[in-house]
This record gives structure tokens, sequence and C-alpha cells, in this order.
């Protein structure tokens, strides 16, 4: 169902476009926080309104995507699951501008308290003028300044004794100390309440407005898991057209993946392989080095565990393969010397922990089986192993320049060789 979900996303994608998922952020943890009754704050609602936006977004384009009758048979019902709670984005678009900021119309509390700010800061200013120009010669600049949140005059040092006010800071030269005159010491403190109290109307704004979100925590959540999974989706589907992917066939018991290529390869390189298990379980793979073989069982590796993963895997049309309960693998270099393991005993060690656990339900890739000691026992070794797995009816796939393998497979119904060369 992964598989029919992203096919038809990629479809989608190419008769159309994508899915709009811009706006989609975090607010798993705001709406959570909401519905348990703490305030958020300005950006957290902000968050939620951008949410709100991008289900709006996605349900104009599943409109689209069905006026233009592409497929919705495995999507259509994560749009129609989608909620459009526009009553929440309504309260908080009256409330909030898009920098953040509080309107004054946002509550008739706040809008008086501001009036009163305003009113106040006036008179405040209108004094300060008056004395920049009466004071003038104390003072070594004709501007108003802020210091801790008052409104002061830079004075100079040797008046600081004469101007009747109150000294809140001084320059780094000392020549100028910065005094809040004394006739403005009262409306400045009025200002300052007057702040307190704006702030207790916004703390009471965010309340109303995150009360609200969480009487929609419920919808909010489920919007947000649903836009998250399409998200998923869409993603593996611009991933399937990058790779030229197609959806298998998923069978009980058959692989056929045509002209199947490494996806980390780059497209103008890769040498495409066609992987086929038919009657025969097992692939014994010989030829050079760089030939391939390595990557062959990569390939098969990788393209199993995309499929498992919902994703389309880079093969021509017409492909199948087939669900595994594991799939190992024992490819590359297991020697360590922290733990005194020999090339040869490290991939002795893992072969141990495959065949204890397989099944006729798994893949098991060897890389060079046998390898790392004597050629014989190898040999030997690795007939041993495969006779095992070939007893437990798993899907092999093996890389060996043991001609003896070569034989094995030759006469074997279950079994079969294939080649690799080097250009």
């Amino acid at each position: 169902s992964e598989l029919a979900e992203v096919n038809e996303a990629k479809q989608m994608i190419e008769h159309y476009d994508t899915t709009p998922m811009s706006g989609v952020l975090n607010v798993k943890e705001a709406i959570k926080r909401a519905s348990l009754g703490s305030t958020l704050s300005i950006e957290e609602l902000l968050r939620i309104v951008s949410l709100v936006e991008a289900v709006q977004a996605n349900q104009r384009y599943i409109r689209k995507i069905r006026q233009l009758e592409i497929a919705t048979k495995s999507l259509g019902h994560y749009y129609d699951e989608l909620v459009n709670v526009s009553i929440v984005k309504t309260a908080i678009d009256a409330c909030i501008d898009v920098k953040g900021l509080i309107y004054d119309e946002a509550s008739e509390e706040l809008s008086s308290v501001r009036k009163k700010i305003v009113i106040n800061q006036k008179r405040v200013s209108d004094k300060m003028d008056s004395l920049l120009k009466s004071e003038s010669s104390k003072l070594t600049d004709s501007i108003i300044t802020i210091r801790n949140n008052r409104l002061v005059l830079p004075v100079k040092a040797e008046y600081k004794n004469s101007f009747k006010g109150i000294i809140h800071d001084q320059s780094s030269s000392r020549e100028t100390v910065f005094i809040e005159p004394a006739s403005c010491f009262e409306l400045n403190n009025i200002i300052q309440e007057l702040f307190v109290l704006e702030q207790d109307a916004i703390e009471k704004i965010l309340a109303k407005l995150t009360l609200l979100v969480g009487e929609h925590a419920s919808d909010l959540s489920s919007n947000f898991a649903i836009l998250t999974n399409l998200d998923i989706i869409f993603a593996k589907a611009r991933y399937a057209i990058q790779l030229r992917a197609s959806q298998p066939e998923i069978t009980k018991s058959t692989i056929d993946l045509k002209l199947a290529r490494h996806p980390l390869i780059g497209s103008d390189v890769v040498v495409p392989n066609t992987i086929h298990f038919g009657h025969y379980h097992s692939i014994i793979i010989t030829g050079p080095n760089t030939g391939g073989k390595t990557v062959a069982l990569k390939l098969l590796g990788l393209l199993s565990l995309m499929v498992q993963s919902g994703m389309l895997i880079p093969v021509e049309e017409g492909s199948k393969t087939l669900i595994f309960d594991h799939i190992f693998a024992d490819i590359g270099d297991e020697q360590s010397i922290e733990q005194s393991l020999s090339t040869f005993s490290g991939h002795i060690s893992k072969i141990i922990s495959i065949l204890s656990n397989v099944n006729q339900r798994s893949l098991v890739l060897l890389d060079e089986l046998g390898s790392g000691t004597d050629p014989k026992e190898g040999a030997s070794l690795a007939i041993s192993i495969l006779d095992y797995l070939r007893e437990k009816q798993a899907y092999t796939m093996v890389t060996t320049h043991y001609p003896e393998l070569k034989l094995y497979a030759y006469n074997l119904d279950d079994t079969t060789n294939a080649s690799v060369e080097f250009d």
C-alpha cells in the first residue's frame, strides 16, 4: 500500500505539481501545551496559523488534482481527513500581525492602555524638548536618549550637580552623564506602570487565543500528522522521479528485477543488471575483480530494503520482487585487531550469526564466501554453507573466485551461475 501511495504521488507530481508543504512547521509541542492550558507565545501562535494555511493549501491542491481527473485512490483519504480549522486562524490574525506585533484593537483593555502610553510619552517628549532648548548650554548634544527604559538627556559632567534629576548612566569618556530630569520623573513612572499593564493585557489576549487552540487541539494534531505523512510520501515520490524509479509487483516467490540500477552510482556510469530468481533460489557470481560482483550484491540488498521502506526502485516496468523477513549481508573486510579476529574468522563469526536466524523468507548476500583461508578448505566450507542455505530454502546470492563453486552450481537445479566481465 505504501508503494501504491508513492506511485500515485509520483503521478500527481508528473501531471500537475507536488503537494504544498510550505508552512508546515513542527507544532506538536505547542498543541500539547495549549491543550494543557499553558499560554503559547506569539511565535507559537503564528506557527499554528501557518499550519492552518498549509491545510487550506492542500485542500485547494486536492480539488485541482480531482478536477484534472488524476487518480487519488491511494492518497485521497489523507486529504479528506484534513480539517480546516479556519476559526483559529481568523482569531489569531485578528490579534497578531505577520511581524508578530499585537494590534491595538486586539482588546479594549490593550487599546486603552496604549492610548494612555502615547499621551504620557507625548507629555514627557514635550518637557524634554523644552529642556533641550532652555538647558542647551549644559548639554553635550541636543538629542533625547534612553537609559534603563527611561528618557534621559546627555548632560556635561561639570553640570551634573546643578542639573536637577537622576543619573542613570555615563559615557565611556566620563565627559557626559545621562540624567532623567526631575520634572519628568513622575511621568516616566506612570509610563513604566502603563508598560506593565500593557504586558498584562497582551498576556490575557495570548491566553484567550491559546484556549481556542486547545479547544481544537485534536484536529490540529491530526492535521499535522497527516501533512507529515504526506511530506514523507511526496519526498519518496520526488526521489523516485530523480532515479527514474518504478513500482515493482510484490509476489510470493519470484524476484525479477529488470535492468536494475544501483541508486548511489551516477546515471551516466551505472551498469544496469537484470536479477532473476525463478525456480532456483541461489545465484553464484564469478568473474574478475572490478567487474561488478559486489555492486550486484549490494544492489539486490539495497533495492529489497527500499521496497520494504515503501520506496519505488530504479528498475524497468514489469519488475517483480518479494518481501523478506530478514536481509542478511556479509560484505567487506571484518578483520578486527581489537577483537583479535582475522579476516577469515571475522567473516565466519558473521556467517554463524546469519545461519542461526535464516529461514525460507530470508535474503542472504555473501561476498567472497570462504575466502581468507586455504583455497581448498575455503571452497569446501563455502559448499557446506551453501548446502545449509539451500536446505533452509533461503534466497541467496554469493560472489566467489573458486572454480569448485562454479561446478557446484552447474550440477544443481536450484542454483545457477552468473558471471561479470571487466570492460
